[in-house]
């Protein structure tokens, strides 16, 4: 994405941007090129998961260190409660889940999928500004 986003800025690109999983890393890389791009990202992680993660690995967590953490952590529970490995049974218990992790509140839709308000942000130089959705309708 970096190295794209160089290239439009190189072009003299100046319309809309969207971009996906934007980090530190993407902006540096992108040396202005995301300015102004918007992206959609669920809120940061825990603030005892993002300590807890510097003290055991020396940097900070990755853009879904939290959600891996989380996913792990729900697919034991489950286990250790059903005491079955069988995927269909895992799957259906994981479906009732209701689980406040490392990454926030986790409830699973009928599909298996994951039910989770995202946040809009900016790239404004090297901070990411929270977008009002009301910019959107």
């Amino acid at each position: 994405m970096g190295k794209m986003a160089r290239k439009l800025k190189a072009l003299n690109y100046k319309g809309p941007a969207l971009a996906i999983l934007v980090d530190d890393t993407r902006v540096k890389e992108a040396e202005g090129g995301l300015e102004n791009a918007i992206f959609a990202s669920y809120p940061e992680s825990s603030k005892s998961f993002q300590e807890a993660f510097q003290r055991k690995f020396k940097i900070k967590p990755g853009i879904t260190s939290d959600t891996a953490y989380d996913s792990l952590h729900l697919y034991a529970n489950v286990i250790n409660q059903i005491k079955d490995l069988r995927p269909a049974y895992v799957a259906k218990n994981l479906l009732q889940v209701d689980y406040h992790g490392a990454s926030g509140h986790i409830v699973f839709d009928a599909f298996g999928g994951v039910i989770k308000q995202p946040t809009f942000y900016v790239v404004k130089g090297s901070e990411f500004i929270t977008v009002s959705a009301a910019l959107f309708r």
